[in-house]
């Protein structure tokens, strides 16, 4: 029998405990052993940590507070929320410094994984070449094509999902990323200025720029839950990071994205 390469699964959880819990019972059903859950509470304001520990109990998950371990979870207690960067990073820095050699995938909690994805992830992987490997992201709602990775618009440097496949890609969805610890030695953790929406357009643009391959796996399936309604929050937060993101990697080009601001927000209402 061929050893199965050993592989950490990073899952952030805020106030969402009903969907972890059934992105961790996906995970469960995987045709593929060798494999612990690191679950980073970002310092849940309701009952989530509570929940998912009696969860855990209810079902028999032996689940520990750190690294090393023995069990098939690690639950850490972030001390305050700083965003989907800041919690993997908390994960990511843990695994790597007890098992340098294994590998790392970062998993939306509002995901359901296919059976067979960590399988084809560890087979798809050439640890011999630095890459970064993502996955076909499927809508749960409709079963189409989510994503095949994505791309960013070279005008407004907007980040877009590619739903057809694409030769060359941008970046890889943060949805799930699946890569190993001489990709953090090159490129350094997940850009945390971020909080969430833009971290995984920064961080792939450092790979890109570093020569590391971004690649996916069509094999490997991810199923995303679609959030019904994005609130204007949540919407002001990415139109910040697309000027963040252009400001870190494009400084030349920052006041030109200011001044073409109205431009873009005529695009959004015309095209979204």
């Amino acid at each position: 029998m061929i050893e199965q390469n050993k592989v950490y699964i990073s899952i952030v959880n805020y106030n969402n405990s009903a969907q972890t819990i059934k992105c961790i019972e996906s995970i469960l059903k995987l045709n593929y052993v060798n494999y612990k859950i690191v679950l980073v509470d970002n310092n849940s304001s309701d009952d989530s940590l509570n929940d998912l520990e009696n969860w855990f109990i209810k079902q028999s998950i032996l689940f520990s507070y750190k690294i090393p371990f023995n069990n098939k979870v690690t639950i850490i207690k972030s001390k305050f929320n700083g965003g989907y960067a800041f919690g993997n990073n908390i994960a990511i820095k843990d695994i790597f410094e007890f098992d340098p050699l294994s590998y790392v995938w970062i998993l939306n909690n509002d995901t359901k994984v296919d059976a067979n994805s960590l399988k084809s992830l560890t087979e798809s992987f050439d640890s011999s070449s630095l890459q970064i490997l993502g996955c076909k992201i499927m809508s749960s709602d409709t079963e189409s094509v989510e994503s095949y990775g994505g791309r960013i618009n070279k005008l407004f440097l907007s980040a877009y999902n590619c739903q057809k496949q694409e030769s060359n890609i941008n970046y890889i969805p943060g949805t799930s990323i699946f890569f190993n610890k001489a990709v953090v030695d090159k490129i350094g953790f997940l850009p945390e200025e971020y909080f969430m929406y833009y971290e995984d357009v920064d961080w792939c643009t450092r790979a890109s720029k570093k020569g590391i391959a971004l690649l996916i796996d069509h094999n490997a399936i991810v199923k995303h839950y679609n959030i019904k309604k994005i609130t204007l929050s949540l919407k002001l937060i990415s139109f910040k990071n697309r000027y963040l993101y252009c400001y870190n990697h494009y400084p030349f080009y920052f006041l030109i994205q200011i001044l073409s601001t109205p431009l873009y927000i005529i695009k959004q209402l015309l095209f979204k």
